[in-house]
């Protein structure tokens, strides 16, 4: 089981564990937890989306300082697209349906969805530890800014497929 399913499962009160012994309720109450880790990989993911967003801020300041107008400009872009990640990830929809849905998502599909949402989360610690290590140099950091460019726009892009996938699961095009 997940470390964040079992911080989850440690945390319920007396009388969701006396549900448990309530035919049927043991699945709904997982599928709730699921909901919650789904919520909770996000939001640490955008965390970690500003955190990279912050550390790149800070680095432009210096470049700015020192009139680097083209590693600026991509810094820019980076943190254009990075805010557009974080906003996205925060606003995403749930992988969830609830018991009065017309259309269901089902359980596999929900950890499907699970699964996605923590390489989406691998995507942006990598991003962001790659932010945080940047040069202050501008020269070394034009030649890291290129390629980060192209991997905040493939996370954007694997953003986009979670948002499709979700859609395809719910029968709309």
């Amino acid at each position: 089981m997940d470390p964040l399913q079992e911080k989850l499962i440690g945390e319920r009160h007396w009388i969701e564990k006396i549900g448990g012994w309530i035919p049927g309720y043991a699945g709904y109450q997982n599928r709730e937890q699921r909901r919650d880790t789904d919520h909770l990989i996000r939001d640490y993911t955008a965390q970690h989306l500003r955190k990279g967003r912050f550390a790149l801020e800070d680095r432009k300041s210096a470049w700015s300082r020192a009139g680097e107008l083209e590693v600026i400009g991509y810094a820019d872009q980076i943190s254009r697209k990075l805010e557009i990640a974080h906003d996205k990830i925060l606003c995403v929809e749930r992988g969830y349906s609830g018991f009065f849905d017309l259309v269901k998502v089902g359980e596999t599909e929900l950890l499907a969805l699970y699964d996605y949402d923590q390489q989406l989360l691998a995507h942006a610690k990598s991003l962001t530890d790659a932010l945080e290590s940047l040069p202050e140099s501008p020269q070394e950091a034009m030649e890291k800014l290129k390629p980060l460019l192209a991997q905040v726009q493939r996370l954007l892009e694997a953003m986009d497929d979670r948002a499709s996938k979700l859609a395809e699961l719910k029968g709309v095009h």
